[in-house]
């Protein structure tokens, strides 16, 4: 059990650093694993970086809190978007969708009203099956 575990953070981890190393490729392939795993450390590095920040920002930035926003925000915006958007652009080219779906995640800016809830979440979905497709393999 503890080996297991320990062999998944591993695999984890290694998907998490290739999603960053190809932040900026836009032409190579993304497996429904890697999409998955990548994504996977993403939240789990979410959650070390809040609670870094949560703890530590009275502490570090208590001379400036604008700075300290402007930090967080640009960390924040090139954590994740950056890396994440464009392992999401490939896996919607792998699995043969047009990459033109990932605008449709501009519905967040919408207001929250019943009908566009509703829009947002089959939207969502929708999106969510594109990504678990499988790869189609290039003839």
């Amino acid at each position: 059990m503890k080996t297991a575990l320990l062999n998944l953070s591993q695999k984890i981890f290694k998907y998490y650093l290739l999603m960053w190393e190809r932040s900026l490729d836009f032409e190579e392939s993304c497996s429904r694993k890697e999409y998955a795993l990548s994504i996977l450390g993403l939240i789990v590095n979410g959650i070390i970086f809040f609670l870094l920040a949560t703890f530590t920002a009275d502490k570090v930035f208590a001379f400036n809190p604008l700075l300290y926003k402007i930090v967080i925000d640009v960390i924040a915006f090139s954590v994740l978007f950056i890396p994440p958007g464009t392992l999401t652009l490939r896996r919607l080219k792998d699995g043969g969708n047009g990459t033109w779906w990932l605008w449709a995640l501009l519905l967040i800016l919408l207001p929250p009203t019943l009908f566009f809830t509703f829009l947002k979440i089959t939207t969502g979905l929708y999106i969510f099956f594109l990504l678990c497709k499988p790869t189609k393999r290039k003839e």
